[in-house]
C-alpha cells in the first residue's frame, strides 16, 4: 500500500460563489472524513480537491478520492461524475521533522 495525492476537478460554472465552496469543504471534512483540501476558482466556477489516500496501485488511489469527491458533490445537489480533471502522484516516504 502507498500513499497518493489526487486532485480532481469540476467543469466550469459548478460553484457561482464561496458559500458552495465552504459546503463543499465541510462536506468533505465532516461528513465524509476525507482528508482532503478544497478551493474554487472565483473566475471559472471550478471547484477542485486534493486528497492524500492509500491505495495498491494509482487506479486504486483515483477511484477512492473520485468516489468521495462525487460524493461530497452529491450531498450538496451539484452536478458529479462530470470531472474534467483528474491528476494523482505517488508521495514518497516522508522523513519525521523533529523540531
Amino acid at each position: 500500500m502507498s500513499e497518493w495525492m489526487v486532485t480532481v476537478d469540476t467543469p466550469p460554472a459548478v460553484a457561482e460563489h464561496e458559500g458552495v465552496l465552504l459546503a463543499f469543504s465541510d462536506s468533505l471534512d465532516t461528513e465524509l472524513g476525507a482528508t482532503a483540501a478544497a478551493s474554487m476558482n472565483s473566475e471559472t466556477g471550478v471547484l477542485s480537491a486534493t486528497f492524500t489516500v492509500e491505495g495498491e496501485g494509482v487506479q486504486e488511489a483515483v477511484n477512492a478520492a473520485v468516489g468521495v469527491f462525487n460524493a461530497a458533490l452529491e450531498r450538496l445537489g451539484l452536478p458529479s461524475g462530470n470531472l474534467v480533471h483528474v491528476d494523482a502522484e505517488p508521495i514518497e516516504d516522508r522523513e519525521l521533522a523533529i523540531f
